[in-house]
Parts: C-alpha cells; structure tokens; sequence
C-alpha cells in the first residue's frame, strides 16, 4: 500500500499524519517560527497480557479508518490478533 498523506491545520499550526497501511506517523509545522517536528509515530499501544503476565507493546496494527472532522482527524486502530481496538481524535 502506498502511505497516505493527511493534513490539517489553522494559522499558526500543520499537523500532517501519514497512514502507512499497518502503522500512523505525524509531523508538526510551526507555521510562524518554520519549525518542523517529527515525523514521529502518532500512536502506540501498550497491551497487557493478564494469562502471559507481559506487557506487548504494539507499534503495526491495522488502521480501519482515518477521517477528517472538523480542525482534524479521527482515527480507529485494532489488533484482530489480541482483539484490541483504539480511537483517537488529534485536533489543531
């Protein structure tokens, strides 16, 4: 899969999010000082394995969805294997 570019942003800040397919990357853009930070990897899970007693830490999950809403992005993740799912707004 080819990443996918999303950006939002207002006056003073970008935030650009790239969807790699199995992992979520975002940037920041200082607009007015013309700093960049990142990218940097949008979201990790730390899942807890209670029968294993082990913490996994996933960075590769599959991204079900990735949509604008208003001032940014909502994005929903899952582990089938671990039957784990995650949301999450990132706004400007």
């Amino acid at each position: 899969m080819q990443p996918k570019k999303t950006t939002v942003q207002d006056t003073r800040l970008a935030i650009d999010i790239v969807n790699a397919g199995d992992s979520l990357t975002l940037a920041v853009t200082d607009k007015a000082a013309g700093r960049r930070w990142g990218p940097a990897p949008l979201l990790e899970l730390d899942v807890y394995d209670k029968m294993q007693k082990r913490l996994d830490v996933l960075t590769r999950f599959s991204v079900d969805r990735l949509e604008r809403v208003e001032r940014g992005v909502h994005v929903t993740v899952r582990d089938a294997f671990r039957g784990v799912r995650a949301g999450l707004w990132v706004r400007v």
